[in-house]
């Protein structure tokens, strides 16, 4: 058997509940389902002390599904729509500045987390790329994880009610086409030569990043119309998902419980912060407090935009944004990584990495 062929087979004890979890998850509309489905599952594996590691080449796989299908949310739409709101953007990336420096004190000082361990729970959204990040520097992944998801969960159920979810109707969005074959094998002409280009500079996570980036710019110069195929994104987030899950082995179930109080508390912090950014940008620039809210608010781009169309509160602002945010963390966080070692802690050793930015 091929040596890729049997890494998959080696992983499907693994992959297949994995798939069943995130499928389970779908279906009720958890955020981030997919992702979150295979990390639960693969932690659940790795805690049992069960299930082989993830071989490079899958890993490899995951990274250009993901990184492409993130990319492909980019249309030159949302560059026009980026180009006529400089001034709420420039807001935003205080907002999102502040939301991190606030959180992550509140983290070190308040519950004695590391600085980077805080750094990186307290990051607002990108949790793909963010875990990523965290892995190469040998950060606390399952405390990490544990606040990012549930500061996304949160979100989710707090957000509807505060925005008179009540009075608000769905609206039907004017979703893409799904792509071809032909349209795949464009995207992924620009994204793994994008990413091998990254991972020659030592760029963190160049994989993920690479293939968004040149998959993005397919998308974004209206090159390549139509969204990634949904089951190819799935997998690409699953697979990432159970990648990450490796790192839970030996966490245990009062760990989690551990963690909550650090969780709640960096919620509310991230949720009181984009309110007053939110507040600012309503007052002076004339965008609605509910738009200005969803657009602010420290969640995953799929979780906000998805509220922003089922509350018909102007989701293309909110998605812009949401699409902005994602970019910058996806851009600046490896970069700001790779220039400032130190804030972020040490990488591991490169050699054992591949091109995917990845250990």
């Amino acid at each position: 058997m091929p040596p890729f062929l049997s890494a998959v087979a080696a992983q499907l004890p693994v992959l297949v509940p994995a798939a069943a979890a995130g499928a389970a998850l779908a279906l009720v509309g958890f955020p981030a389902a997919w992702l979150s489905g295979g990390m639960l599952v693969g932690a659940a594996m790795a805690a049992a002390g069960r299930g082989a590691p993830m071989a490079p080449r899958l890993r490899e796989v995951a990274m250009v599904l993901s990184g492409t299908t993130m990319g492909t949310a980019v249309t030159p739409e949302t560059l026009r729509i980026l180009a006529a709101v400089p001034f709420s953007l420039v807001i935003l990336a205080l907002a999102m500045i502040a939301i991190t420096g606030a959180s992550a004190l509140m983290l070190s000082r308040g519950f004695g987390w590391k600085r980077s361990d805080a750094l990186f729970a307290s990051i607002p959204g990108a949790m793909s790329t963010i875990l990523l990040i965290a892995h190469e520097r040998k950060a606390d992944i399952p405390s990490i994880a544990t606040v990012q998801l549930f500061r996304l969960v949160m979100l989710i159920l707090v957000l509807p009610p505060l925005l008179g979810a009540a009075a608000a109707h769905p609206v039907a969005s004017a979703a893409p086409g799904v792509l071809g074959p032909e349209g795949w094998l464009l995207l992924f002409a620009a994204a793994i030569p994008t990413g091998r280009l990254l991972h020659r500079i030592r760029m963190p996570a160049a994989g993920l990043l690479g293939s968004m980036i040149g998959a993005a710019a397919l998308t974004g110069s209206g090159l390549v119309v139509g969204r990634f195929p949904d089951a190819l994104a799935a997998l690409g987030f699953l697979l990432i998902g159970v990648f990450i899950g490796e790192r839970f082995r030996g966490i245990r179930p009062r760990d989690v419980g551990r963690l909550m109080p650090a969780a709640i508390a960096c919620f509310a912090v991230g949720i009181v912060v984009a309110a007053l950014f939110a507040e600012v940008t309503s007052l002076f620039l004339g965008i609605s407090h509910e738009a200005a809210l969803l657009a602010f608010a420290p969640g995953g781009l799929e979780a906000m935009s998805i509220l922003a169309f089922t509350l018909a509160i102007d989701p293309v602002y909110v998605a812009t944004h949401h699409i902005a945010r994602f970019l910058m963390i996806g851009v600046f966080l490896p970069v700001i990584a790779r220039v400032m070692p130190g804030l972020f802690g040490e990488p591991v050793g490169r050699e054992d990495q591949r091109w995917t930015g990845t250990s």
